[in-house]
């Protein structure tokens, strides 16, 4: 049993956008960016190690985790617009989103392997699979211009409606081969084999 948490935070991003002039119309302005996201929740597992003889073991593992996360997204707009020449007064605009969610994982594997002298060879095989759905979702923005309230409104009861539903999933899945070298240092000793062969040197 454990417990997982991740977390992402990228750093605040400003970028120019380039000015577009005209005889009749122009627009510049600078844009900023910022989001935080973070996913928490207990994870269980169970992982097994059956040999069959010194050269045989069968190793599987399952994982199961239960997560939250949220999701916070800011961005802001500094911009003139207008006919003629940039001589408008600057404006401005900030949006911000705000999801929450809920979310399952499971993670099984399983690997052949096959015990040699002093390498081990394995075959095995890995799957993946995510399920979430989105509890709420908030957009939220301001403006030195006038915004249609009515209009902001109706756009959050949508919101509200239909983002809960939603469910989304994903799954991945691959088969492996590989070869694997276990050394075991103790008291002077090295162990070559993962197995109980003699140290090549006492």
């Amino acid at each position: 049993m454990g417990y997982l948490q991740t977390w992402t935070k990228s750093p605040e991003h400003s970028s120019v956008m380039n000015p577009i002039y005209s005889s009749s119309f122009y627009i510049n302005g600078l844009q900023r960016n910022n989001m935080f996201e973070s996913m928490k929740g207990p994870l269980i597992g169970l992982k097994l190690s059956l040999k069959v003889n010194p050269m045989i073991e069968n190793r599987l593992e399952f994982y199961s985790a239960i997560l939250t996360g949220e999701r916070h997204h800011n961005a802001s707009l500094f911009y003139q617009e207008g006919p003629g020449p940039p001589e408008q007064p600057v404006k401005a605009s900030a949006f911000s989103e705000n999801t929450f969610w809920k979310a399952t994982a499971r993670y099984i594997s399983y690997k052949f392997i096959f015990h040699l002298t002093d390498v081990s060879a394995w075959v095995g095989f890995q799957s993946l699979f995510w399920k979430y759905n989105i509890e709420s979702i908030s957009l939220d923005r301001s403006s030195t211009e006038s915004i249609d309230p009515v209009k902001s409104a109706t756009s959050q009861i949508f919101l509200n409606m239909l983002a809960p539903p939603y469910v989304g999933s994903s799954k991945s899945e691959s088969i492996e081969i590989g070869l694997m070298k276990c050394l075991d240092i103790s008291e002077g000793k090295i162990n070559w084999n993962p197995i109980s062969s003699p140290a090549p040197y006492e």
